[in-house]
């Protein structure tokens, strides 16, 4: 076992049940502070105890093995970092104490919010068990909140001409027609490349749930769709949005409410919830259910069935 400088880094090799391990580091100290922790694993491993990892090992170790296979990997690592400096100096036992320091630090987030990040602290105390590295009980101990309710803020078409006449950025003008008459998601939306517009659909070929699908093109973002792509990012986006909606005294708009409205004047113009799923790329019917209480129609015929005697 040693350290030794390679070029800009340092080498750790290791002489592991006769298999020659080996690591680099990018400054000395690390280096030989891994050295030290491998020296106290095999130390604890002699003794029949589980080697002695904290709260950052495990995260970083999941980080890098793991994430990388996740679909949407960058939305983890951004959970991640929200996590990280309260897990700075912790033992893997005080991962709830973590959790506590980070809904400390966060008060104004929502419960969903939360719960993403809260998953991520589960699932890493989940493997570090697996891992051998702490007890089964640490998961459980991170308690997540209450799910906040459903929205249902649906603009009518009035609305949402309103809203692009407030606009001054074409762009954004462009976005929030697309979305409204598309259902399609931002990040959709700012991927799409003219190709992507074939024979009267929108080819979506990267979406949420990593499906690709089609969504006929409606005529009120014919035009807006010969300008693809959208020359600017969500931030510029979501800023000029802000302002327009700030301009007609509506604060409580959100951009993704254009793709919950997009659904309610699919289910008002007669489609069924199989359809809803399809275009808006739902991953299941259960996430297309919220709309439900916008289907109306099979409620009154329902109701008409009702025998009547008087």
């Amino acid at each position: 076992m040693g350290v030794r400088r390679e070029g800009k880094l340092w080498r750790v090799q290791v002489q592991v049940k006769g298999r020659r391990l080996s690591t680099t580091a990018r400054t000395a100290e690390d280096a030989r502070a891994i050295e030290a922790r491998i020296r106290r694993d095999r130390a604890l491993s002699r003794a029949g105890l589980p080697p002695q990892r904290d709260l950052e090992d495990a995260l970083t170790r999941w980080l890098d093995e793991y994430v990388p296979k996740l679909k949407r990997g960058h939305d983890y690592e951004s959970n991640l970092r929200a996590l990280a400096p309260h897990a700075a100096g912790l033992a893997l036992d005080d991962a709830p104490e973590a959790w506590r320091r980070y809904l400390a630090a966060n008060p104004g987030l929502t419960n969903s919010t939360h719960n993403r990040r809260g998953a991520v602290l589960r699932r890493v105390c989940n493997l570090a068990f697996r891992w051998g590295w702490c007890g089964p009980s640490l998961a459980d101990r991170i308690e997540l909140h209450p799910e906040n309710p459903a929205r249902h803020v649906y603009l009518t078409p009035a609305n949402v001409a309103a809203l692009m006449d407030a606009c001054n950025h074409p762009p954004t003008r462009d976005a929030i027609a697309i979305a409204a008459w598309s259902g399609l998601r931002l990040g959709e939306i700012l991927r799409l490349q003219p190709a992507d517009v074939l024979r009267g659909c929108i080819h979506v070929r990267e979406s949420k749930t990593g499906k690709p699908r089609l969504v006929p093109v409606h005529r009120a973002i014919r035009v807006a769709l010969t300008r693809l792509p959208i020359a600017c990012g969500a931030r510029w986006i979501t800023r000029h949005f802000e302002a327009a909606r700030a301009k007609l005294k509506h604060p409580g708009w959100r951009f993704h409410d254009l793709r919950h409205t997009n659904a309610s004047w699919l289910i008002a113009a007669g489609a069924d919830l199989v359809t809803v799923r399809d275009l808006l790329g739902h991953s299941s019917l259960s996430v297309t259910s919220r709309y439900t209480h916008l289907q109306t129609k099979h409620l009154r015929a329902a109701v008409r069935k009702i025998p009547y005697r008087k």
